[in-house]
């Protein structure tokens, strides 16, 4: 039988009985052990009075060997309830049994003394038979009563539970099925009761579902007068996807145009591109970094914003990471190819949500070329700064004397400001003699790749270059670049550079100083590209 497929109230029904006849038979098992534990210590009781009553006086009949007193009183002990049997076993061997000692369950035995002497041994035997009979005629008795209670109340509360119910359940459903907007119960009275809730939700619903409808109408017109703004709005966005894709267009011929041009002429369109993307993106200025130095720059005459004296940029921009910095309306993208950082494009101007969102995805794209057009194309020369920046100013040769001096105060400088110092030492071995012509040539080539540096010539082959500012990582990359060319200007002597980068907390001996670069150029000399930069930290 398919319980499911029954009516409520039959499923109620049987419901109410199944839980009912379970409490019940729990409530018959609690009420029989309660009952067979009482029977139990009643037993015990009456054990324990043959002990302290009958023991006494058997002790004293077994002492005078009156054994018709003896029988006497174990006749009296077989009377007591559940005791089926009495034994005497006597210390002379005499057995004196009373009773049906093969019906006993259980057997308690005493010790008959009298004073302190042993005379014997009473084994009492009991039976539970009384006790086991009594238990199922009351067990009878309470399945009986309390099965027809279960059934009737079970039988009244499906009753109930169907006039106050289930009818009115019944009577909503057919409400429903014929289609009323309005619905209500057929009892006497204005009871606000759950029915009396449900009833109230119900035309609640159904008031709703009216709205809905006519609703529905106003959403219809609704949904015409989007349809059309949406028509608009698609055309607008055709138009901002046209630009788009004429501005990826334009990214793709800039880029193609790159490619073709020659090595000596990248320079003149890479400034010619970056004049063309500065006004095409509505910029204040647009400059592409090759490592540190500036490669192209739009407009000349606007200053380059100083984006590696900013420890943030550097820190983002090494990272892999673009440095955004909407307060100062600057973005910079790295340059960034094969796991390589090649340098950084940099613009400024109004950079909001709706730029950044328009054109980003454009320069990121546009930088991952150049990146890679820079690593293919790679000069052996280091490229001079564009017209915008400052003239250098001609440097006169100092000695070592006067480089201690400049030295020293560079180092001061540089520990009160926190930056980083730099000692290059370039040596120039072999035979023969550097010219001094040539050593003019040698000091011009590093000058372009470090300007405001401080040169001291310790000796003819031998030309100590200090700066400040840049990080290891640009000296590094300077160093590594210089060395081609001067390898070239220096022909046939060979070119080792080694010195530090490090950031001071207090200025330094000169002594010391120079002690560090010296150790770093021993190292340079062991390696075949002839280029050591250590950095530290002291």
């Amino acid at each position: 039988m398919n319980l499911r497929r029954l009516p409520l109230g039959t499923r109620f029904l049987w419901s109410v009985m199944l839980y009912s006849s379970v409490l019940t038979l729990l409530f018959v098992l609690v009420n029989l052990y309660a009952r067979y534990q009482q029977e139990l210590t009643e037993l015990r009781q009456r054990v324990d009075q043959i002990e302290s009553i009958t023991l006494p006086a058997l002790a004293q009949s077994v002492w005078d060997l009156n054994q018709s007193q003896v029988e006497l009183q174990l006749k009296g002990i077989t009377r007591i309830p559940d005791v089926v049997s009495a034994r005497l076993v006597t210390t002379e061997g005499t057995i004196t049994t009373l009773g049906h000692p093969g019906r006993k369950d259980n057997m308690v035995l005493f010790a008959v003394r009298r004073a302190t002497q042993e005379l014997g041994q009473l084994e009492v035997g009991v039976s539970y038979q009384r006790i086991y009979d009594e238990l199922w005629q009351h067990a009878e008795v309470l399945v009986l009563t309390q099965g027809v209670k279960t059934f009737l109340v079970s039988l009244l509360m499906v009753m109930l539970v169907g006039r106050m119910i289930t009818r009115h359940l019944e009577d909503l459903s057919l409400q429903i099925k014929e289609g009323k907007s309005r619905f209500a119960l057929t009892r006497q009275g204005d009871e606000k009761d759950e029915l009396a809730t449900l009833v109230e939700a119900l035309n609640q619903l159904s008031q709703e579902r009216e709205r809905q409808l006519f609703a529905l109408a106003d959403s219809k017109a609704e949904l015409d007068n989007q349809h059309k703004r949406l028509e608009a709005e698609v055309a607008r966005q055709t138009q901002v996807l046209r630009k788009e894709s004429e501005l990826a267009v334009m990214m793709g011929e800039l880029a193609a145009n790159l490619l073709e041009q020659r090595f000596e002429d990248l320079d003149r369109v890479l400034q010619q591109t970056l004049t063309l993307l500065g006004r095409k993106l509505g910029l204040k200025s647009l400059t592409l970094f090759e490592q540190v130095l500036v490669r192209a720059h739009w407009p000349e005459a606007e200053p380059v914003w100083p984006l590696w004296s900013a420890p943030e940029a550097q820190r983002v921009l090494r990272a892999g990471q673009h440095f955004f910095d909407p307060a100062q309306g600057v973005l910079a993208l790295p340059l960034k190819d094969q796991g390589l950082n090649r340098g950084a494009l940099m613009v400024t101007g109004s950079l909001d949500e709706q730029w950044m969102n328009t054109y980003f995805n454009h320069l990121h794209r546009f930088t991952s070329f150049v990146a890679a057009l820079l690593a293919r194309q790679q000069s052996t020369q280091l490229f001079t700064p564009i017209g915008w920046q400052r003239e250098q100013q001609q440097q006169q040769w100092q000695d070592e004397r006067q480089g201690r001096t400049a030295l020293a105060a560079l180092a001061a400088n540089q520990a009160e400001a926190g930056g980083f110092l730099t000692v290059i030492l370039w040596e120039f071995s072999g035979r023969g003699e550097l010219p001094a012509d040539r050593f003019a040539e040698l000091r011009s080539a590093i000058s372009h790749g470090m300007p405001d540096t401080l040169f001291v010539k310790l000796s003819q082959r031998l030309l100590m270059v200090a700066l400040a500012g840049p990080g290891p990582q640009a000296i590094d990359t300077l160093a590594k670049a210089l060395m081609s060319e001067l390898r070239s200007l220096a022909k046939p002597l060979e070119v080792h550079a080694g010195g530090f980068c490090l950031q001071v907390r207090a200025a330094l001996p000169y002594e010391q100083l120079m002690e560090m670069a010296d150790r770093a150029l021993f190292q340079a000399r062991s390696q075949a590209g002839g280029c050591f930069i250590e950095t530290s930290s002291d």
